[in-house]
This record gives structure tokens, C-alpha cells and sequence, in this order.
């Protein structure tokens, strides 16, 4: 979806700068991608996709699911991505992150 890409972009462009200036790109991808694993299971999925989850709802079971294993920064973005409900699009984060990597 050429849509999700390009809204994905954007994030994935500020996370990689990030991690380029912390020096941290390879724990950032291991945090995305545990976002994006967690976010492809199929009872989050149905969470994520509920109307009437509100988002701080939704941010509290996420926080609880990433307790301990996310760091700061990366808690702030799964935040930041369920607040503007952008969360669907994480697996393209992932990939447009892993190009500017590359």
C-alpha cells in the first residue's frame, strides 16, 4: 500500500535518526521489530482495530506487553503511534527503517 509507506516514512526517518546519533540502530530494530511482532499478533490486531478501545486503553495494555523490554525512546513511539493511530502501519516503519539502514 503506496499510502502507508509514505505515511511510515516519516516516522522511520526520525527513529533512524535517532539511533544514528545514539549509535543504537541495531537495538532499534530489535525494538521495532518486537513492536511489530507484538502488533501482527492476532488479539492485538483485533485491539488495535476496535473502534471503541479508546487509545489510552489500548496504550496501557501495550505498555503492560512491553514492560521492561522497550527502551524509553521506543515507548514514547508506540505511544506516539497509537495516540495518531498509526500503529497498522508499524511493519512499514520496520521496512522504510531497515532501507535507510541498509
Amino acid at each position: 500500500m503506496a499510502e502507508a509507506i509514505t505515511i511510515a516514512r516519516p516516522y522511520a526517518t526520525a527513529v533512524f535518526r535517532l539511533a544514528k546519533e545514539k549509535k543504537a540502530l541495531a537495538k532499534w530494530s530489535d525494538e521495532l521489530a518486537l513492536i511489530a511482532a507484538v502488533a501482527e499478533n492476532a488479539q492485538i490486531k483485533n485491539l488495535i482495530d476496535d473502534p471503541k478501545l479508546p487509545s489510552a486503553e489500548l496504550s496501557r495494555i501495550l505498555l503492560s506487553i512491553f514492560e521492561g523490554k522497550l527502551s524509553e525512546p521506543a515507548v514514547n513511539l508506540l505511544k506516539l503511534l497509537v495516540e495518531n493511530n498509526r500503529l497498522t502501519i508499524i511493519a512499514d516503519i520496520v521496512a522504510a527503517f531497515e532501507e535507510l539502514k541498509a
